[in-house]
């Protein structure tokens, strides 16, 4: 029975708690705890001396492999880009050389352009439009880049943004040329208004194609020199657009003198209003 007692008294005969003094367990319980280890011993052990913190940094973590991620897919889909451009680039220059030799000397030259405008009735409208087309898509392209040298765009999809901005250009061309249709309608002179939306056909044609080594100066140039490539792009399309001005002053120059007032309503509608909001905006952002 005293044996008994004593195991009751006892308690767990395993509980070693009792044989020491109170402050000698807490020493003990202290040293078990991860927690309180000492700096020196683990400098990268965070994990359970601030779990709240070990959480945030592996969260940061995540969200910054994310974004390398999302960076070196928009790059990717940029190089795909790129390389799509080129080989149609390359078709078109292997199948069109002379043609196209032809239209940039048509630039400065009206006896050329003329020439060059009495051929497109043949097989020539149909290649003609072709690259046009693909013009559409060098400008559209070459717009995507300036909004992501602005950060107007996010450039998570590049191929869906390039896309949009490229129809918005073949609308826009697209309208101008019916605007051309209608004035050559209203002014009873439809062979100047072919000419001269020939003319654009011709010019733009020329810019895009020229635009696709721009683009890959854009995209690929040091960061310290892609605003000199961005605004010697912008150079460039001012450039095609002053000369293809003058060639429409040379077409409509009998235009002015029949109708100098719905000439100049043309001009100041349709040519220079939408580049002075263009440009007026991109002053604003820049």
């Amino acid at each position: 029975m005293a044996a008994s007692s004593a195991q009751a008294g006892r308690g767990n005969p395993f509980e070693l708690n009792d044989r020491l003094p109170p402050v000698e367990v807490e020493q003990e319980l202290s040293q078990d705890r991860p927690e309180e280890e000492s700096d020196s011993e683990n400098p990268f052990n965070v994990r359970y001396r601030n779990t709240d913190e070990a959480f945030e940094r592996e969260d940061l973590l995540l969200v910054a492999r994310g974004e390398r991620k999302a960076v070196l897919d928009a790059r990717g889909k940029l190089l795909g880009i790129h390389l799509f451009l080129l080989i149609l680039l390359g078709v078109f220059w292997s199948l069109m050389r002379p043609t196209l030799t032809a239209c940039y000397k048509s630039l400065f030259n009206s006896s050329v352009a003329w020439q060059l405008y009495r051929r497109k009735a043949g097989g020539l409208r149909s290649r003609l439009l072709l690259a046009y087309l693909f013009s559409f898509l060098s400008i559209g392209f070459f717009i995507y880049l300036l909004t992501q040298h602005f950060e107007w765009l996010p450039g998570d999809h590049p191929w869906v943004h390039w896309g949009i901005l490229s129809g918005s250009v073949a609308g826009f061309f697209g309208l101008k040329h019916l605007i051309l249709g209608v004035a050559g309608w209203l002014w009873e002179a439809p062979t100047e208004a072919d000419r001269f939306s020939f003319a654009v056909q011709i010019n733009t044609l020329l810019l895009g194609m020229a635009l696709v080594p721009a683009n890959l100066f854009v995209s690929y140039a040091p960061e310290e020199a892609t605003s000199i490539m961005v605004f010697g792009g912008l150079a460039l399309v001012s450039g095609v657009y002053v000369l293809r001005g003058l060639r429409g002053l040379d077409i409509g120059n009998s235009l002015l003198r029949k109708s100098p007032l719905l000439f100049l309503l043309y001009i100041c509608a349709i040519e220079i209003a939408p580049i002075a909001l263009l440009a007026k905006f991109i002053y604003e952002q820049v």
